[in-house]
């Protein structure tokens, strides 16, 4: 159990106890907070445990979800969240003041994970120093450790006051002018805006082609494996109607509470704006290894949760078939579905047809993993050669290549070819003919770039397709046979 417990600061006045919320590992219920004329509020987490802020799953439900703003209420809460910001906190915070229309009541969370640097004190004495906030509350919540950018957003969510809940940096990459933008979005489109880089007019400035790679390689392997149709799903600004979350089960780890939503509820309106994401110019960046492996994890528990979802939904969908009235059942009859007449138990064959597109759909997965193995190997080989160790370069791509086939092994096996059986023997059978298939690939690929550049005189880059295309098909063919034990043709 954690309890959240806050002291409202009155200036010339006495303190007031704040609400008091408590929460378990199945809800958090976001208070009724009472609000008066004064903006500010210090909220401290006290830890009564060793655990993180947020248990690792939760349910957010949302009284507020329904109710009409009042002249006292915020309308919109927008939830900062923060670690070794203090050269950066209070631009941010200015900068909202300025780009929010002053008509709207706005509530500003500063969710700070005890940072060093005393940003979390910073935000107090600007609190206490600035004496005209307009239409703008400022609010704080002190936690006592760093433990994720997930659960530090819902722990701003949970004490949020406003309908509209908007997410942002905290270090000047994400424009407070194009809130507005997502805002009006929300008012007249959609239930989740997302500020976009990829979308058309969108734009990133400052960053290095290892930054670019990196966040292309992540955006594909969410796109791909949880089958989210959104151009920046990996976003970290966006806003969306509170009441969308309602209910849903937050896992709280890694760093895109984004995702979450997008594969948890499928049903939400959705809407991009693009905007220009620049690079900090103050602090350094939060990536490194532990968030790479925090997002892999995440990425892994979604696909998860999505497959359990669809199998949940396909059961559901049978069972509705199977209790159809007689009338749907002699439609199906009468359309070819199966013949109860001369076969009870018939199910037509698949046609050519069925099985040459179900053959290309396996493959354009396979492909699609290999490309992402390759975003994989790089990443890896960077990281390790320069990121955050000084291992040798040769070892390093070593590495990338065995971090790169597991995860494409990993993929193939549970993606493209839908085989969930994780049991040890089995699966570190079909490891070993993985890489072997996967190896002997490689050197058909070498022997023929050299053959049909030294004896075909082709030119390389030709070389190279046909050897690539070649040797990726064999692959493909080779494991699906062998590793997975398929009809080639099925």
């Amino acid at each position: 159990m954690i309890t959240l417990n806050g002291t409202r600061n009155t200036r010339g006045g006495t303190a007031t106890p704040s609400t008091e919320a408590s929460f378990d590992c199945n809800s958090i219920t976001i208070p009724n907070n009472t609000y008066g004329k004064t903006p500010i509020t210090t909220t401290t987490i006290a830890k009564t445990d060793s655990a993180a802020s947020l248990p690792p799953c939760c349910t957010i439900s949302a009284p507020h979800a329904n109710s009409s703003p009042t002249p006292h209420r915020p309308q919109v809460s927008i939830i900062i969240p923060t670690y070794n910001e203090s050269q950066n906190i209070l631009r941010i915070l200015r900068s909202i003041g300025e780009a929010l229309p002053k008509k709207t009541a706005i509530e500003t969370i500063v969710v700070d994970d005890n940072s060093p640097d005393g940003t979390g004190n910073i935000v107090e004495e600007y609190i206490e120093n600035v004496k005209d906030f307009a239409n703008q509350t400022i609010n704080i919540i002190h936690r006592k450790a760093k433990t994720g950018l997930s659960s530090a957003i819902l722990s701003g969510i949970q004490q949020a006051a406003g309908d509209t809940i908007v997410v942002m940096d905290s270090d000047m990459s994400h424009p407070a002018n194009t809130i507005p933008k997502l805002l009006d979005a929300l008012k007249t489109r959609c239930d989740l805006a997302i500020a976009s880089r990829y979308i058309s007019g969108g734009v990133i400035e400052g960053w290095n082609l290892k930054r670019k790679i990196i966040s292309k390689t992540a955006t594909q392997i969410a796109k791909n494996s949880l089958h989210i149709d959104v151009t920046d799903p990996m976003s970290g600004f966006f806003a969306f109607k509170k009441k969308i979350i309602k209910d849903l089960k937050f896992d709280a780890i890694g760093y895109k509470m984004l995702l979450e939503i997008l594969v948890k509820n499928k049903d939400t309106t959705i809407a991009e704006i693009p905007y220009t994401f620049t690079n900090r110019q103050f602090g350094s960046s939060k990536l490194d290894s532990q968030t790479i492996f925090l997002y892999i994890k995440s990425v892994w528990r979604l696909y998860r949760y999505g497959k359990n979802a669809d199998s949940q939904h396909n059961a559901n969908q049978k069972e509705k078939e199977r209790m159809g009235t007689k009338a749907q059942q002699k439609q199906r009859y009468d359309e070819g579905a199966y013949n109860s007449h001369h076969h009870p138990h018939h199910r037509p064959n698949p046609t050519p047809h069925h099985k040459s597109a179900k053959f290309l759909s396996k493959a354009a997965r396979f492909f699609t993993v290999g490309a992402s193995g390759l975003g994989i190997n790089y990443l890896v080989s960077l990281l390790l050669a320069g990121g955050i160790t000084d291992m040798w370069y040769l070892y390093a791509n070593g590495i990338g290549i065995a971090v790169s086939m597991t995860t494409n092994f990993v993929l193939n096996k549970s993606w493209t070819f839908g085989d969930r059986d994780f049991k040890l023997k089995k699966t570190l059978a079909q490891y070993l003919k993985f890489v072997g298939f996967s190896s002997f690939g490689a050197l058909v690929q070498i022997g023929l770039v050299y053959t049909l550049v030294s004896e075909q005189y082709l030119t390389y880059p030709a070389a190279l397709v046909v050897a690539v295309a070649v040797s990726a098909l064999g692959n493909f063919v080779l494991n699906k046979k062998w590793t997975f034990n398929e009809k080639i043709w099925d």
